[in-house]
């Protein structure tokens, strides 16, 4: 279109505002597509002026829309155009769709817009499938073949892949092409599990439409060989020949195979080369073999995986041979205990049910006990290093191991109070040294020498102020911690020096005080005129008398004399000097709590 047809066009729909536009598509279009089907669109546009306008035509499927093919149309005024389209569906999802046809003008204006009814896309294929076979041994094939098609009904080319299955395990995969439709798939079984197969093809054309094609009955696998064995005699010994002789063959058609045949007793197996229906084998069996009676089993193998297991019962004659014992370890340390079981076995190791008496030297344990139940012997913390015997004796068999004590090097310590007890509990003498650290960055050293089962003990408080601590004590290369552990202080050394020397200065003190007090009181009494009523030789301290003080107005009616004394024995004097000496301690010891931060 033109300049001047634009210019036109534009000032006609300015000019007239009511222009006439209509759509009609055609109802041909199909419920269900696939993706690279291709999809006719027809109908006729009519407009109400002569104009050259864009046709757009998009699908649109759910939220999603994409333009298709855009073209210029010529329309007459009131004249039907028809259009007839042909869209190449790929790139969508699976859902509802629709067509639209859209009218816009010169300028990209919309005009009109119309859409189809809806239809299906769809990724989904239509399958048809049939088996040769309800059931198969083992050697032989199973074929599947049918066809594959789109929605339509059109051939499709691609491929499958192939899943048999066992309850939701996959056994075997495989893929085939699809060529024209045409789908074919033969396996032949080999070595694969017995039971119940589940077909599974998943079918792709090149459009990426799709399809999972299940036969849920499938077919069955047998593998099973039938036997029937017998054996000439029952009863053997040790080391004596079993003749072993029956019949094998397939379930199915009764064909046979050649393969390998397995006979097991116990421990012991043989193998031998199969071929044909019957079979006979001489077995010799091992001196050592389980006595008793025990299951002879066959199993018979083809090339193919056919398999087939029988048994016959045989009796071994037992041979009484040897004591056993199950101890891991010959060693143990004190204080740990040794647990077996000693056993009285025959040729097979098999367990003879009789008392074994079980002593272990130097009187550490002497007991009887059956054969084959268990045993506990605990070592005693202080048994010497060194080895000792151990003896199984069960009638004429007797059996003697040696059993070494190790030596033990070990201090426990544990917390007493104010106390760490450090004790030996190891075999052997310990010396070394044993290192205290508290969390305020203290730390105590200490020489240890301790024979086994001696204890040390040190008293944690010394030096330190109540409160609650951390400890780790670290001796012999193992650190051993203690949390929050609250401490009560002691008197340090360094503070009982002090407190000493204290309380005998005042002790000195209190005589000279003392002897001041004898003197002045001596004094005073040769000035009040008392003085010829004792004796000089008895002066001594004196102490007022509650009872005997006169009244004061007695007192000034005397010339304000001085109150009586009474006398105090000896003993009075040494209890005043105790209690005077006491406090004066007191009042010493909680100064120096005070100083200390007790207080």
């Amino acid at each position: 279109m033109n300049k001047r047809g634009a210019v036109f066009l534009i000032a006609l729909f300015l000019l007239v505002p009511n222009v006439f536009a209509n759509i009609e598509i055609d109802s041909g279009l199909s419920n269900s597509y696939n993706l690279g089907d291709s999809l006719s669109i027809s109908g006729s546009i009519t407009l109400s002026v002569n104009t050259d306008l864009f046709m757009e035509t998009a699908m649109t499927c759910g939220s999603s829309s994409r333009v298709m093919m855009r073209k210029v149309v010529s329309v007459y005024s009131n004249i039907p155009k028809d259009f007839n389209q042909t869209l190449q569906i790929f790139g969508f999802e699976s859902g509802t769709c629709q067509v639209d046809i859209t009218l816009k003008d010169a300028n990209n204006s919309f005009i009109e817009t119309s859409s189809s009814n809806n239809f299906e896309i769809t990724k989904k294929l239509i399958g048809h499938f049939t088996k040769n076979k309800e059931k198969a041994q083992l050697g032989q094939s199973v074929s599947y073949t049918g066809d594959v098609l789109t929605q339509s009904g059109k051939n499709v080319n691609g491929y499958a892949l192939i899943n048999l299955k066992q309850g939701d395990e996959v056994f075997y995969s495989d893929s085939t092409d699809i060529k024209n439709g045409d789908f074919t798939f033969e396996i032949k079984l080999e070595s694969y599990p017995a039971g119940k197969v589940t077909f599974e093809a998943t079918v792709f054309d090149i459009y990426g439409n799709s399809g999972i094609f299940i036969d849920e009955n499938g077919f069955e696998i047998t593998s099973l060989l039938e036997i029937n064995p017998s054996v000439k005699s029952t009863e053997v010994l040790p080391g004596k020949e079993i003749m072993l002789y029956g019949t094998a063959q397939t379930e199915l058609e009764g064909q046979i195979f050649n393969g390998d045949f397995e006979i097991s007793i116990l421990d012991a197996n043989y193998r031998y080369s199969f071929e044909g229906k019957d079979f006979k084998y001489a077995l010799l069996l091992p001196k050592n073999i389980k006595s008793g009676t025990h299951q002879l089993l066959i199993r018979l193998s083809d090339n193919y995986g056919n398999k087939g297991e029988s048994s016959v019962s045989v009796i071994i004659t037992p041979i009484l041979t040897d004591i056993t014992h199950n101890l891991g370890s010959m060693s143990f340390l004190p204080g740990e205990t040794m647990r077996f079981n000693p056993t009285l076995v025959d040729q097979a190791g098999d367990i003879i049910n009789e008392k074994i008496s079980v002593a272990l030297s130097d009187s550490i344990f002497d007991s009887e006990v059956m054969s084959g139940e268990s045993i506990s012997i605990f070592i005693p913390g202080k048994t010497d290093p060194g080895v000792y015997k151990l003896s199984l004796i069960s009638g004429s068999i007797r059996k003697k191991f040696d059993i070494t004590i190790l030596e033990k090097s070990e201090i426990m310590p544990y917390l007493d109070g104010n106390n760490l007890v450090l004790s030996n509990v190891g075999n052997i003498k310990f010396s070394d040294m044993v290192t205290i650290t508290f969390n305020q960055g203290i730390q105590i050293k200490e020489s240890l020498s301790l024979k086994p089962g001696q204890n040390k003990t040190i008293d944690l408080s010394n030096g330190l102020a109540t409160g609650r601590y951390d400890i780790k004590v670290s001796v012999a290369g193992k650190d051993h911690e203690f949390s929050s552990i609250d401490l009560i202080s002691a008197v340090p050394f360094k503070y009982k020096t002090i407190v000493t020397a204290i309380m005998i200065l005042v002790f000195i003190i209190i005589l000279i005080i003392m002897f001041l007090k004898l003197r002045r009181d001596h004094i005073s009494l040769n000035k009040s005129g008392y003085e010829s009523s004792i004796p000089r030789k008895k002066i001594t301290l004196f102490k007022k008398h509650s009872s005997e003080v006169h009244h004061p107005a007695s007192n000034h009616a005397q010339g304000m004399q001085k109150k009586p004394y009474v006398k105090l024995t000896k003993e009075q004097e040494i209890e005043d000097y105790k209690r005077t000496i006491l406090k004066e301690i007191e009042k010493v010891e909680r100064e120096s709590k005070r100083e200390r931060g007790l207080f």
